[in-house]
């Protein structure tokens, strides 16, 4: 693992991933977001190529429509190279692009059952106490359970200070160093600040009804509030929808307990799981993403049955009302 280079997302289960590849030898961290994934796997098969490496890591990210033409160019470079790849996620993926993949000679595994992190200790043989923390950290906050303390700071941390901090805390956590000084000095600066834009937030938020569904809509104060915890303080607000979609300055995401959200993302660019989703863009007004997520939860309910099955539940309201 000492030639070993390691992409990852930039929430608490990437780094988290990263972390772990890093206690155990990556000497390379690339974090990305899901739009730069294809230029930072870039950067890291060159990175291998300079230091000699023999190992590429991705962890917590999956391939956007759009996207697939550069990241198998890297990845065949790479192999070209012997670079040994393993491709380890919990988002959903389209089957063509996994068999795609394996069929180049890349080790991928889609586990959406699991967190990232649970899936990187497993494939590089990590069973210590701080693989096992770092594994807690990541499901409490993937899975929004937000009964760890640290692990909800550190979503804020790592929203809230970019990219520096995302960094150090792969150092940090790779050396055991869950909470260090720092990290509570930072998080007490931001936290005041924090809860002002957070309701700044949720009080713009608008209902759309369109034919028995629902459709919240709310235009995010700042790129620093988790799509998340935005959508918890709404429903705490008693604000009820069949999706709720957070529009940021970028792009735009989802959360729903009935619609297909990992289809929808994924007709609209994005992509991400059932409950949870993103799409990109950053023209989008409430009333353009509410025709948007509409017609594409209609072209869901006609694809996989997985699929088919959540969107007619989400659509039978509709049908009855029409």
């Amino acid at each position: 693992m000492r030639r070993a280079a390691v992409v990852s997302h930039w929430d608490v289960d990437g780094v988290a991933s990263a972390a772990i590849a890093k206690r155990l030898g990556a000497s390379i961290v690339k974090l990305a977001s899901i739009t730069a994934l294809p230029r930072m796997i870039e950067e890291a098969v060159q990175s291998l190529e300079k230091s000699g490496g023999d190992t590429l890591i991705i962890a917590d990210l999956n391939p956007s429509p759009g996207q697939e033409l550069l990241i198998v160019t890297s990845l065949d470079y790479a192999l070209s190279l012997g670079v040994r790849i393993i491709w380890l996620d919990h988002h959903e993926w389209e089957q063509r692009i996994i068999e795609e993949l394996r069929g180049m000679g890349v080790d991928v595994r889609v586990d959406t059952g699991r967190v990232a992190a649970e899936l990187v200790m497993e494939a590089l043989g990590c069973r210590d106490g701080v693989c096992m923390r770092l594994v807690e950290l990541a499901v409490d906050d993937d899975r929004f359970v937000n009964s760890d303390r640290l692990a909800v700071r550190w979503r804020r941390l790592l929203r809230w200070y970019g990219w520096r901090v995302r960094y150090q805390a792969v150092e940090e956590w790779a050396r055991g160093r869950i909470w260090p000084e720092w990290a509570r000095s930072l998080w007490e600066k931001m936290e005041e600040e924090y809860e002002r834009l957070m309701e700044k937030t949720v009080a713009g938020v608008q209902i759309h009804k369109r034919n028995g569904l629902s459709i919240a809509t709310v235009r995010v104060a700042s790129e620093k509030l988790h799509p998340g915890e935005v959508h918890e303080r709404l429903l705490e607000k008693g604000v009820e929808a069949d999706i709720y979609a957070m529009i940021y300055e970028n792009g735009v995401s989802l959360r729903s307990s009935t619609a297909p959200l990992a289809c929808i993302a994924r007709l609209l660019g994005g992509g991400g799981h059932d409950n949870a989703a993103g799409i990109p863009g950053g023209e989008w007004t409430p009333e353009s993403l509410v025709d948007a997520l509409l017609g594409a939860l209609e072209r869901c309910a006609s694809e996989r049955p997985t699929d088919a099955i959540r969107a007619r539940a989400s659509l039978a309201t509709w049908a009855r009302a029409s």
